[in-house]
């Protein structure tokens, strides 16, 4: 990295300046010294060649700034790549968790509706044995009056036998 630019103020107009430059100073101001970082007495001039596809940017491969520069943007493409793969991976494994997930749910589901048809019958046959308890009970309290009055009817007919009994053993003997 060009140590000119390290640690610049990116809202220095003499920085603004300097970024909108081109990179490398035509061989007239290399020999005066101004605007490069070659020195006066280096013969290499730095102006990009022009090839077939527009800019050759070959001769700038002798600049050593240039190779750092290149090595830099290397370095930086592999870290992203490293990061993206571990991103990809990570999100690999969310989805993989997701899906377990899903699956889960759907499971919870099957069940849910399962215990819900379970409830309905449950439900159903309770409201049959509830209804049948009540006709049970209705026909035990039938049984429970009727066996007052047949009780009472039972002394009353004791109560006649055994005053027959009396009478006819004062009567008769």
């Amino acid at each position: 990295i060009n140590a000119e630019y390290m640690g610049a103020d990116l809202n220095d107009p003499k920085h603004k300046a300097k970024a909108a430059a081109p990179p490398l100073a035509p061989p007239s101001a290399a020999a005066s010294g101004k605007g490069s970082h070659t020195s006066a007495s280096s013969s290499k001039s730095y102006a990009p060649a022009t090839g077939s596809k527009g800019t050759d940017y070959s001769k700038l491969q002798e600049d050593p700034y240039a190779r750092d520069n290149e090595a830099f943007i290397q370095q930086q493409l592999s870290q992203q790549r490293d990061l993206e793969m571990q991103q990809d991976q990570h999100l690999g494994d969310l989805s993989n968790t997701v899906g377990r997930l899903k699956q889960t749910g759907v499971e919870i589901n099957q069940e849910l509706k399962l215990q819900e048809e379970i409830l309905k019958t449950m439900e159903s046959e309770m409201d049959t044995l509830s209804s049948k308890l009540d006709h049970a009970k209705k026909r035990v309290e039938q049984m429970l009056e009727n066996s007052k009055d047949k009780g009472k009817i039972c002394i009353i007919v004791a109560l006649i036998a055994a005053l027959v009994v009396i009478i006819v053993l004062f009567f008769f003997l």
